[in-house]
């Protein structure tokens, strides 16, 4: 007797790989999808730059949109970048956010190739090597992946969510208020230059510039280069918000109601437009490479944990050698963009976001000039009342 029903689904073995093999396709046709809609999101920027060369500044003047809209080249790059946008959009709402925004940032491959042969821009060995590693592990993802049904949405869920989204879009926030607090220092009498000098500054003391504060010279020598590092982290992280907004809106939608759908995706276009802020930010006085680098770096991270943690996203953890295709192609993806954007350990700053970070505490002196305060060599200025100064008795005058 043949099975029938969901119960014979259940027993009969051959149902079982054949579903499975669907759901496969599936997820290698969505990441298919998501390639293309990178590629014409790329291309199209590409387009659009090439096109502002002998274009006036975009403003919200008539007459300059119909000269902008006239460009044909111009104009075919705007096309491209709203159909990406569009597909996109598609893709979020069948495949795992965990498995798109990785891919997506692996799209920049198809850029580069293509200034190679559009643009005139020569790529060395090393970027031919990038472009291999980004599309064989985007290659990779797609064939590891696995079409999944969205987990159940709790209020633990949210909550997490909610912290680590506070903790990533806040940090180079919190970097640019200490930034502004080391230019008011500098204000006050501290140089440039880094050296240690003895000023009036935080709570009064010299002896609390002497041992707790070194600033960190602004340009491209200290600061500004950090600045561009943290320019690119929080635009990938609002690229990665903005796709996480558009697939809760599609999960909630088709639970609740449509409305969400409608609400995630201008939450998603809210997001995108900070990103882009953000980027454009740093790329007006930083190094462009540096900035889309750690962009896509971001991109790629924080997108995998809002996937697993709010959504409840599931890695093709079936098997061992599963979840080892999966993490490997994720980092040739990772280390083909890196290659391909000519990013050297030189080009970021490490001592100098190590520096601020241990600073972090403003007024007591950073964590260093805390652990000073309660060891062995006391700071005076962190712990005043733990080392008091000697009193002196009355009738007796102090040496």
């Amino acid at each position: 007797r043949p099975y029938r029903g969901a119960r014979g689904a259940g027993r009969n073995p051959s149902v079982r790989p054949r579903r499975k093999e669907c759901s496969t396709m599936v997820a290698v046709f969505a990441v298919f999808i998501v390639a293309v809609a990178a590629s014409c999101i790329n291309v199209g920027k590409a387009l659009q730059k090439q096109g502002t060369k002998n274009l006036p500044r975009l403003v919200l003047d008539p007459k300059v949109i119909r000269t902008y809209l006239s460009d044909e080249t111009w104009a075919a790059g705007m096309a491209l970048d709203v159909f990406g946008g569009l597909l996109m959009v598609a893709a979020i709402a069948r495949a795992p956010v965990s498995v798109v925004q990785p891919v997506a940032a692996g799209g920049v491959a198809v850029l580069a190739v293509y200034s190679h042969y559009k643009l005139g821009e020569t790529l060395q060995a090393k970027e031919w090597a990038g472009v291999a590693l980004a599309v064989i592990g985007t290659i990779g993802i797609g064939w590891n992946s696995e079409e999944q049904q969205p987990a159940e949405l709790s209020g633990f869920r949210y909550l997490i969510g909610a912290f680590l989204v506070a903790a990533v879009v806040a940090a180079p926030g919190y970097y640019k208020w200490h930034a502004t607090k080391d230019k008011a220092m500098n204000r006050l009498g501290v140089n440039r230059s880094g050296k240690k000098v003895v000023g009036l500054v935080g709570m009064g003391s010299p002896h609390h510039l002497r041992t707790s504060h070194q600033v960190v010279g602004t340009g491209q020598e200290g600061g500004g280069r950090v600045e561009e590092v943290f320019a690119g982290l929080q635009a990938g992280t609002f690229f990665s918000l903005s796709a996480l907004a558009c697939k809760l809106g599609f999960i909630l939608g088709g639970r609740m109601s449509f409305m969400f759908v409608l609400l995630g995706l201008g939450a998603s276009v809210g997001l995108t437009a900070f990103g882009l802020v953000c980027q454009t930010r740093g790329l007006k006085d930083g190094n462009s490479v540096v900035v889309c680098t750690c962009g896509n770096v971001a991109q790629m991270i924080t997108a995998v944990i809002f996937g697993v943690v709010i959504l409840g996203e599931r890695l093709p953890t079936g098997s061992w050698t599963a979840l080892r295709n999966w993490l490997f192609s994720w980092c040739m993806i990772l280390g083909g963009v890196v290659l391909i954007s000519g990013i050297t350990v030189d080009d970021i700053p490490v001592e100098q976001i190590k520096e601020s970070v241990d600073k972090g505490l403003g007024g007591l002196g950073g964590l260093q000039g805390l652990v000073n305060g309660m060891g062995g060599g006391r700071n005076k200025m962190i712990l005043p009342l733990v080392n008091p100064p000697p009193r002196v008795k009355e009738g007796h005058s102090k040496e």
